[in-house]
This record gives C-alpha cells, sequence and structure tokens, in this order.
C-alpha cells in the first residue's frame, strides 16, 4: 500500500505546481490543491483495502477516453490504483492535467 500511496503522490507533485497537501485524519485522505475550499481542490488520495484510489475533484466533467473513471457521484470521480506501475497507464495524466485546468479555470471566475 505504501509503494502504491507514494507512487500516486509523486505523479500529483509532477504535474501540480507547488500544492498545498492537507491531510484529513476523519475522512482518511490527503488533499491535493490551492487553498481550503473544495473549489481550490484538484485531487485527493484515498487509501483502501483494494488500493488507493486518487479523487478528482469535479471528475464528473472531465473527458475521461479511456475509462479509467470510477464512482457514481454527479461530482467527483477518481482512478483506481492497484499497483505503483499503475500511474503509468494511459490516460493518468491526462486526467490529472484536465482536473489542474478545470481547478485553474475555476479560480478565474
Amino acid at each position: 500500500m505504501r509503494e502504491i500511496v507514494l507512487a500516486v503522490r509523486t505523479l500529483v507533485f509532477e504535474i501540480l505546481p507547488q500544492p498545498l497537501e492537507m491531510i484529513d485524519t476523519s475522512c482518511k485522505l490527503i488533499g491535493y490543491g490551492f487553498g481550503q475550499r473544495y473549489a481550490d481542490m484538484v485531487c485527493s488520495l484515498i487509501p483502501s483495502k483494494m488500493g488507493v484510489k486518487l479523487g478528482l475533484a469535479y471528475g464528473a466533467s472531465l473527458p475521461d477516453p479511456n475509462g479509467l473513471l470510477g464512482g457514481e457521484g454527479k461530482v467527483h470521480r477518481h482512478i483506481n490504483f492497484q499497483s505503483p506501475a499503475d500511474v503509468h497507464r494511459s490516460g493518468v495524466r491526462p486526467l490529472l492535467k484536465a482536473a489542474l485546468a478545470a481547478q485553474q479555470a475555476r479560480s478565474r471566475t
């Protein structure tokens, strides 16, 4: 589990320019973004028994041609990771970059 979390965290720091890293112990997740509001969030790491989920804020509105996004929420979606190598799957980086671009667009309005 630790190796998967570290691999996904490394990916987040490669794509997001100096994000705030916020630990929410009550929800058992680590949030990444540029402020304290949900609108400022880009993504979150959510460890689970099945692996690690990379939650994407407003992910339901992101293009997902590779079909990586899971979840059925109206706003939030996630990508499942079951091994550190999963960070290299086709479509992972574009989704995270799209989530960053969406957050930047939200912050301009």
